[in-house]
């Protein structure tokens, strides 16, 4: 009978400033099928939210999310989720444009065992 394995979910981003950009720690999802971002933030920050991922840790590409995610310069939340990924890690990015907020974001991961 399959199973999924779970981590618990844990913080990478915490208070954040959005006065200015904001990069995650990373989350080794090497033996991981899948992987889910909660975002949450406050205040009127105007920007957008990518997902980077790399193998080897010196080298990071944002992956393309369908749709773009734009905080849009009022408070609210969204959820990312990520399949299949054949990556070693990968963080999440805030990149500024204006405004200001405070950012908090969870991760969690799953992978289906035997």
């Amino acid at each position: 009978m399959a199973r999924k394995n779970t981590s618990h979910s844990f913080s990478v981003i915490t208070a954040g400033s959005m006065a200015g950009s904001l990069t995650s720690s990373t989350t080794n999802v090497s033996y991981t099928d899948n992987v889910g971002y909660h975002c949450v933030w406050t205040g009127s920050p105007v920007g957008t939210i990518t997902v980077e991922a790399s193998i080897d840790g010196t080298n990071w590409d944002s992956l393309t999310l369908n749709p773009t995610i734009s905080t849009g310069g009022a408070a609210s939340s969204t959820l990312i989720s990520l399949n299949q990924l054949p990556y070693e890690i990968v963080r999440l990015k805030y990149t500024r444009t204006s405004g200001t907020g405070t950012l908090n974001v969870v991760v969690m991961t799953k992978t289906v065992g035997a």
